[in-house]
């Protein structure tokens, strides 16, 4: 068996289906439980989290007959404030960080170059890797 999908296995059993599907593990579509609250976060939630944590991709998939009810709540940091990984995810966890510091604002203007300015080549386009070192 693949390392990476016997490594994942074993912590699903440990943690659970949910909480692996918070590290990227699982796809949501799989989960049908009443009462289930998904949280997705936002690109640079894995940076904080030292690529521990991912944003999920949103998609829904209702199955016809079924009842989905949806809350959006947006947040959005400071363009000011300098983003890194958090201390608990790279001194505390003993792990070097995976992303440099930078200026949330500067990935906010390299996003929106993309959309003005698109590059020619897809693999051009800046996201988080940019800022991974």
């Amino acid at each position: 068996m693949d390392p990476r999908r016997a490594r994942q296995r074993r912590h699903r059993r440990q943690h659970g289906r949910h909480h692996s599907a918070l590290h990227g593990g699982d796809d949501y579509s799989n989960y049908q439980h009443k009462g289930l609250i998904v949280l997705m976060l936002k690109t640079f939630s894995k940076v904080l989290s030292n690529g521990k944590f991912k944003s999920a991709t949103h998609r829904v998939i209702r199955k016809e007959g079924k009842e989905r009810y949806s809350f959006a709540f947006f947040s959005n940091v400071d363009p000011e404030k300098w983003l890194e990984p958090l201390p608990q995810f790279t001194e505390d966890a003993g792990e070097a960080p995976k992303y440099r510091r930078f200026l949330y604002k500067e990935y906010l203007q390299l996003r929106m170059r993309n959309k003005t300015h698109p590059p020619s080549r897809p693999e051009d386009a800046i996201d988080i890797s940019y800022y991974a070192v």
